[in-house]
């Protein structure tokens, strides 16, 4: 029986990357180098997919930034957003992604890749301490 998946990780220094993990949650907070008491489980419906996924964050949710897409330097054309829905920008430097059936976690598929790429990455945040806008990993649902 093979115990290891395939989950979709970002680290603030190598970015966005695709690495083979023991399928347990404890894995999951060794690679977000924090603790399993400080893990959170999400389930996050990310940018314009009907598919939801587990994501694992350092802390909870409400923990991580919110951003709203007008504080932020991105194509807000009609076609990166789902009509009727409200889309949240969390900032987040690391973060791990995954997908999980009948409780338990299961291997990002190629599919699942791109939909993380298309919505994931940095942004540009306006910050009034800095003259130039400020680079900052984020996570976009829609909520």
């Amino acid at each position: 029986m093979n115990n290891k998946i395939t989950v979709v990780a970002n680290d603030e220094y190598k970015g966005l990357y695709e690495v083979e993990i023991t399928n347990d949650e404890s894995s999951i907070s060794q690679l977000l180098n924090c603790s399993k008491e400080s893990l959170s489980k999400n389930k996050l419906t990310l940018g314009d997919s009907n598919k939801d996924y587990i994501v694992f964050l350092d802390g909870k949710l409400d923990d991580h930034d919110q951003m709203t897409p007008d504080l932020l330097d991105i194509d807000d054309t009609e076609e990166n957003y789902t009509k009727g829905t409200k889309t949240l920008f969390v900032e987040a430097e690391r973060f791990v992604v995954c997908n999980e059936k009948n409780g338990k976690l299961e291997s990002t598929t190629e599919d699942d890749m791109e939909n993380i790429k298309r919505n994931t990455g940095i942004v540009y945040r306006e910050d009034l301490n800095y003259p130039d806008p400020v680079p900052c990993d984020f996570i976009r649902i829609r909520v």
